[in-house]
């Protein structure tokens, strides 16, 4: 996705944008635990690829937050917990 494509192209602004397609998808009312998980877990990927990781700020960084509450929705996504 996106993110991946960051990753390989050195593009912080193509996260940004997974960021931003993240918020609006993962706010949608119809959506179901699994799939909220999933988006979080790929919002998540996207904010750690654009370091909204900082754990000397003393508070839980952005992307562990979409990591945490990811597997709290969908037990089953393991790749949320490495």
């Amino acid at each position: 996705g996106m993110t991946s494509l960051s990753l390989v192209e050195n593009r912080k602004d193509h996260a940004e944008i997974a960021v931003q397609i993240g918020d609006q998808a993962v706010s949608n009312p119809a959506l179901k635990p699994e799939e909220k998980g999933n988006l979080l877990y790929q919002r998540g990927l996207a904010k750690a690829a654009i370091g909204q990781t900082d754990p000397a700020s003393g508070q839980t960084d952005a992307a562990v937050q979409d990591f945490q509450e990811a597997s709290r929705l969908n037990p089953k996504l393991k790749a949320a917990y490495t």
